[in-house]
């Protein structure tokens, strides 16, 4: 009943003209490289590692990866193809160091690393997001 439910409110998100794009099990589907279309992405859980280079996500404003483990390249390719988001939110993930081309998003204003593991330094890169008007880091152990 559960994948029922989930998949009729993937369905009714999708008709929605700014684009939301829901994956609860973004491993077993792959990766497109152009998501060009979608405002709001969520993935849980994801194997960040299979990014394709040159990923494109122009409109995407909110971006969201809950669990998973994350290299900090394909972070970088992640924000890289990234145009103007406003908010970033990695929640529960394992992950040693923010990637410094999150500096670039000057569109940036939320930035959440609620519960990421093994997160250590921070200040090289938070320091570059200009815009950043909320930055929350409940529950990383490291920081």
């Amino acid at each position: 009943m559960h994948d029922i439910v989930c998949d009729v409110a993937i369905h009714i998100a999708s008709r929605d003209p700014r684009r939301f794009l829901i994956r609860c099990d973004a491993e077993k589907k792959g990766w497109s490289k152009i998501y060009d279309h979608y405002t709001t992405i969520s993935l849980i859980p994801i194997n960040i590692d299979e990014i394709p280079v040159g990923l494109e996500c122009p409109k995407l404003e909110l971006l969201h990866l809950e669990g998973g483990f994350y290299s900090e390249d394909s972070m970088d390719i992640m924000c890289r193809g990234m145009k103007e988001p406003k908010v970033l939110a990695l929640v529960g993930v394992w992950i040693s160091t923010l990637p410094s081309s999150l500096g670039l998003l000057k569109s940036l204003r939320t930035l959440s690393l609620n519960g990421c593991h093994y997160l250590t330094d921070i200040s090289n890169v938070i320091g570059r997001v200009e815009n950043l008007e909320i930055l929350s880091f409940r529950r990383c152990a490291n920081i």
